[in-house]
């Protein structure tokens, strides 16, 4: 009787072990020790896009904030460019100079940090108001930029009532002064009204964080890079 009872302990701890290992890989997710350079963009002296008092600056860190707390809980390494309402320009630069200086500083701690990716957060406006939607912008040379891009985007569009818009190559100069694989994520247009109710809302900025956090687990994910071809 006490031979059977340990021989049910053993499959037992057999079956629990088992039972946790795909857990845990789920939780490692291909995030973990990955390190990510978030930009919440704009800040200090510039708001960027400003609607009814809401400046896009705002809007950028309280996005990334949520994004980079969901992308440590998966094991990443996270930095983030700004973690208040400033912006790199050393002080006396002004105009393009310092719009210059504060980008290419932003770039430049992708390469510091050693980091895998870089993504830049920012709320698109337009003079058509009627325009909404979340896109992602990539450097027009780069695929792993595309990919990138591609793999966020596809995670935006199934936020039910998002507009499906597509990504979008440039030659912005954030993407071309980074060195890995970079994209600009304009989570919505801050110029129409009704998205922007929803861009203020937490409940939507947590939905956007959680879509581009899966859209990145994606990047990473050894299963889609193989379906890219990569």
């Amino acid at each position: 009787m006490k031979k059977s009872y340990v021989i049910f302990l053993i499959l037992l701890c057999c079956l629990s072990s088992s039972l946790a290992t795909p857990s845990q890989a789920n939780n490692s997710s291909g995030l973990k020790n990955r390190v990510i350079v978030l930009d919440p963009g704009h800040g200090g002296y510039d708001p960027g896009a400003v609607n009814n008092n809401i400046r896009e600056k705002d809007l950028n860190l309280a996005l990334s904030q949520k994004i980079a707390e969901l992308l440590k809980k998966e094991g990443a390494i996270v930095h983030l460019t700004r973690t208040k309402d400033y912006n790199l320009a050393p002080v006396g630069l002004h105009g393009r100079a310092a719009r210059f200086a504060d980008l290419s500083l932003r770039a430049a701690m992708a390469k510091e940090k050693s980091a895998d990716i870089f993504v830049s957060i920012h709320m698109n406006s337009i003079a058509f108001r009627y325009c909404r939607g979340a896109e992602v912008y990539y450097h027009f040379q780069s695929q792993e930029g595309a990919r990138l891009a591609q793999s966020i985007q596809s995670e935006l569009i199934k936020i039910p009532g998002m507009r499906k818009r597509t990504v979008k190559p440039g030659d912005y100069a954030l993407l071309r002064l980074t060195t890995v694989p970079a994209v600009i994520v304009e989570a919505g247009f801050i110029t129409n009204d009704d998205e922007l109710k929803h861009l203020t809302t937490e409940r939507y900025q947590q939905a956007l964080a959680e879509s581009i956090v899966r859209g990145i687990e994606n990047y990473f994910s050894p299963n889609e890079k193989q379906q890219s071809g990569s």
